[in-house]
């Protein structure tokens, strides 16, 4: 053992060294931010109105932009220029014009008739001719707003991706075309982007921002997004980054200073107090702290003896060593009593843990029972009324022709089509908790998105369906059929999940009803 790194005059002065320093640092710090504040508020400022700027422009643009964003999206990878085009429009606006002329004389495009109804080649120019302008005029933005970074993005088809529809990043492919990449899909978690997510989810622009390192294209950024939205509707999100520059010099050298006068007083001040703590009590605690320390490694209780025979005179001292010999005598005791239990509890907790998972557990699907229905209906009930939850709805799927394939087939396929629908189901309702509540029967409670998107969802899972029985090279166990229903929880209408869920089942047995209507067509 080290004396003088394990004894208390060591530690304690590394302690005042300690509080010296954080003395220092606090000053310092408060000072700093003091003086930058001025600067950070004019920066935020700033990031903000490029956002509202570019927004008002495109909001302006109306019908032709959306029809701009909607051509460069589904034609992205048809589209080409160099990737280092000139953002001067002239020309590019020009063979646009006279393209109008030659197919369309006489006519408007947004009045007389719709910018989707442009033949090939128009539409191309239309298109080559918008992105040469707003690129001209987010790289403008950024020049005269000094900002460093201008984009404006829409979610693409993939989860958590976004389409990068006018880039300040001009990315060459690795083709030797010399082209740049137009639209680029790119991945944008949802923990590394809230902010901008929230823009999109939400349609309003988000306090704070997004801030970004290192591994980003340009560094050290903050990042504020402003929703764009045309006619009510949300269509993509405007974003702009500024550098995270670095301190004044000046201010960070008076910070220090200050902090450095302040710290030494401190310093000397409590260099006088450690001299005589250390004479009046470190010497007669060093000996208790070795046996306690000696204590702390082996779990010795015969320390308490040496501790006792090492008490002399009445102080402050001694009295606290009597009491650690006893403390050590009855925390040995408490140790072997708790170790016990502990043990025994661990067991216990295991064993219930483990009994509870299987009891919500199908054995088929791996997924949610009955029982585990059941006890989210209650969890949800109890926020409808603690909290006034109302955003859920409820999904009813019943597999199609199960007897029949357990008839002809065999049990083993009719299980593979119960997993097969389970499958689809958890995949295309994949943010809301899947439920199998029958042998056919599987419920899906509406959440998150999935309770925003419920429309499109659905028609996804019919048009799955649809492509599996189309496909004639699968059996008839693996053609799975399935009938759904669906709906939201209303207010005014509904007073529980059970009035919810009645609903959604009456809906899937109408379309059950239709499928083998149209069958028998």
């Amino acid at each position: 053992m080290n004396k003088k790194t394990d004894s208390l005059l060591f530690k304690l002065s590394i302690l005042f060294v300690f509080i010296t320093i954080l003395i220092m640092g606090i000053t310092g710090f408060l000072t700093y931010r003091e003086q930058t504040r001025n600067y950070e508020n004019e920066c935020q400022e700033r990031i903000q109105n490029v956002g509202r700027y570019l927004s008002s422009l495109m909001e302006a643009d109306g019908e032709e932009f959306i029809a701009f964003q909607n051509y460069l999206i589904r034609h992205r990878d048809e589209l080409s220029l160099p990737v280092d085009f000139s953002t001067d429009y002239r020309e590019a606006k020009n063979q646009m014009i006279s393209m109008l002329a030659e197919h369309y004389p006489g006519r408007t495009v947004g009045v007389d008739f719709s910018y989707e109804e442009l033949e090939p080649e128009t539409a191309r120019s239309f298109a080559l001719y918008n992105y040469i302008y707003w690129t001209g005029i987010f790289e403008k933005a950024r020049e005269e707003f000094g900002v460093i970074y201008t984009y404006y993005i829409t979610p693409s088809e993939k989860p958590f991706h976004m389409y990068y529809v006018i880039d300040g990043v001009r990315m060459e492919k690795e083709d030797g075309s010399g082209d740049m990449f137009i639209c680029l899909d790119v991945e944008e978690p949802l923990e590394k982007h809230e902010k901008m997510w929230e823009a999109w989810n939400t349609g309003i622009a988000p306090n704070g921002y997004d801030v970004y390192g290192d591994e980003y294209e340009y560094g050290n950024t903050y990042a504020y997004y402003t929703p764009l939205t045309i006619h009510r509707k949300t269509i993509g999100v405007i974003g702009a980054e500024i550098e995270i520059e670095k301190v004044n010099r000046r201010i960070l050298k008076n910070s220090v200073r200050l902090g450095s006068e302040i710290g030494l007083i401190i310093f000397l001040s409590s260099m006088i107090l450690l001299i005589f703590i250390n004479h009046y009590y470190l010497k007669k605690l060093r000996s208790l702290q070795q046996n306690v320390g000696i204590y702390a490694e082996t779990k010795d209780v015969t320390i308490a003896n040496l501790i006792t025979k090492d008490i002399r005179h009445r102080n402050e001292i001694t009295a606290l060593s009597s009491q650690i010999a006893a403390m050590i005598l009855e925390l040995d005791t408490h140790m072997k009593n708790l170790i016990a239990a502990r043990t025994e509890l661990n067991v216990t907790r295991e064993q219930m843990q483990m009994l509870g998972l299987q009891a919500e557990r199908d054995a088929l699907t791996g997924i949610r029972n009955r029982l585990a229905y059941d006890n989210e209906v209650n969890r949800i009930e109890y926020r409808m009324t603690a909290e006034g939850f109302t955003a859920f709805g409820i999904a009813m799927i019943d597999l199609n022709f199960l007897k029949r394939i357990n008839d002809n087939y065999g049990h083993d396929k009719g299980n593979f089509a119960i997993k097969r629908i389970c499958e689809i189901t958890c995949r295309t309702f994949s943010h809301s908790p899947v439920f199998r509540i029958g042998g056919d029967e599987f419920v899906v409670i509406l959440e998150n998105e999935d309770y925003i998107n419920a429309e499109n969802l659905v028609e996804q899972f019919r048009r799955t369906l649809q492509d599996i029985s189309l496909d004639k090279s699968l059996s008839p166990w693996e053609q799975v059929s399935a009938a759904i229903g669906w709906t939201r929880f209303t207010p005014g209408q509904d007073e529980n999940i059970e009035s919810v869920f009645k609903r959604a089942d009456s809906l899937m047995y109408e379309n059950k009803t239709a499928m083998k209507a149209a069958r028998t067509d």
